[in-house]
């Protein structure tokens, strides 16, 4: 069998790694489409949005883990002929999400409402809540849009999942236009215009059950409650949920740290770096299924020199699109700065923009290296210690922050590339130890 060039493999990857990290680019852009026209209406609208980002982000993750459990489950029995347990598995997802969405969404609720009626600034409080209202009150449609999305890409449909997506952000966009600019609803329309956007999503996804479209059938008639599977599901998306809830959490303390003298010129920024960096998610997502293959059969070499390769590929890439955004990083600004902004603001955006897009490949090499990990698991007490990381990382920043600006961005860089270098390093002790064949000592 002809080996595929250098070329070739760069051009698999690539595609490969678009293709997975097109459901989170496109989340992206709708906080791209909420920042543009919430920046239209001022400098409270942009620093309440800027707080309420990892709120968003903390729902999405509380689904997103929902999600992966069940789709997992719903693979699984599909890859076996089961499509009567597949059945049960997928109206259990729906039924669960609504119990478990509806248990997260009150703890945010319970915490952030008081937080956000105590800041001292009346206009900043007022527009925080104001946004957040209808994405608490209308948390299902978000938690049942992703749930749908992870039981379609089980099935093969991810170009459907996709296709919803899409739609969400068109929707969006849309109502962003209408409820701001026509309606003039302020920044409550912004956050209604991101729920609707996901029920809109949300009907062009349960269209293809409803048509018979899929392998699967959803009926309430498949559905039994059992405490023991509630329970066996919260065991299941703890860990996740503990490890996507720290990192939110971290982001969250960051920009109260920054408020209202910086929230402006930090947001906008941070988005380019997230963009750049899914590209490694994807590209991590779609080789952990080839890790897992290798390790079955314990391809040590393989499995390095894949990462090596792949790796080598992601990051380059991921560096040449923080160089060009870099250089376009002055008429990519323009659009996000409110009217009544600081003289300077434009000047600093443009600056952060210049050191965080810059983190997006070492990020995108941390999610490289965890790749390999996926197949082996985490070590013990890996959630404790990514909870000490995120509150050291939240110290060193505000204490670099009482310096200067400048000094609380490098710190984000310097984190980045440290958790970066950490990554690689456990990486390669798998690849020695966890990959390696196993050793028999004769009896």
């Amino acid at each position: 069998m002809k080996k595929p060039s250098l070329l070739s493999e760069i051009k698999i990857l690539l595609a490969n790694a678009l293709v997975f990290s097109a459901s989170s680019a496109l989340m992206l852009m709708n906080n791209f489409s909420d920042q543009y026209f919430v920046g239209l209406q001022g400098r409270a609208q942009v620093t309440a949005y800027s707080l309420n980002v990892p709120i968003f982000w903390i729902l999405v993750s509380s689904s997103a883990a929902l999600s992966a459990v069940y789709s997992a489950r719903v693979k699984k029995h599909l890859t076996v002929g089961d499509t009567e347990s597949a059945n049960a598995e997928a109206i259990r997802a729906l039924v669960y999400t609504q119990i478990f969405g509806l248990i997260f969404t009150a703890i945010v609720a319970v915490i952030m409402v008081p937080i956000f009626s105590s800041i001292n600034e009346p206009d900043i409080a007022d527009s925080a809540l104001q946004f957040m209202l209808p994405i608490l009150l209308l948390s299902s449609i978000i938690f049942e849009n992703s749930v749908l999305g992870g039981l379609l890409t089980a099935e093969g449909k991810m170009k459907v999942y996709l296709m919803g997506l899409v739609v969400m952000l068109i929707a969006n966009i849309i109502g962003d236009r209408v409820f701001v600019n026509e309606l003039g609803m302020g920044i409550f329309g912004n956050g209604l215009s991101t729920v609707l956007g996901a029920a809109w999503s949300l009907l062009i996804l349960a269209s293809w059950y409803r048509m018979g479209k899929t392998k699967v059938k959803l009926s309430l008639k498949n559905f039994s409650w059992s405490l023991d599977t509630a329970r066996s599901v919260w065991m299941h998306i703890r860990t996740f949920l503990v490890r996507h809830l720290t990192k939110d959490t971290a982001e969250l303390l960051i920009r109260f740290m920054l408020f209202t003298t910086y929230a402006v010129t930090y947001g906008v920024p941070m988005l380019f770096s997230s963009l750049i960096a899914v590209i490694g998610l994807g590209a991590g997502t779609h080789l952990s299924t080839i890790y897992r293959q290798m390790y079955a059969v314990r391809d040590t070499d393989g499995a390095r020199r894949l990462f090596i390769r792949s790796t080598v590929i992601i990051v380059s890439f991921t560096f040449l699109l923080a160089l060009i955004i870099r250089a376009a990083a002055d008429p990519l600004m323009d659009p996000f700065i409110p009217a009544d902004a600081a003289a300077n603001s434009k000047e600093m955006m443009v600056w952060t923009l210049g050191v965080v897009c810059f983190t997006a490949p070492f990020v995108g090499m941390k999610y490289m290296a965890n790749a390999v990990s996926a197949p082996v698991g985490r070590f013990a007490g890996a959630t404790g210690l990514l909870i000490i990381w995120a509150s050291a990382k939240v110290v060193l920043f505000y204490l670099a922050l009482d310096v200067s600006y400048e000094y609380a961005i490098y710190t984000i860089l310097l984190e980045r590339v440290v958790a970066a270098v950490v990554s690689i390093i456990i990486t390669f002790w798998h690849l020695r130890h966890t990959y390696a064949p196993c050793k028999f000592t004769p009896a």
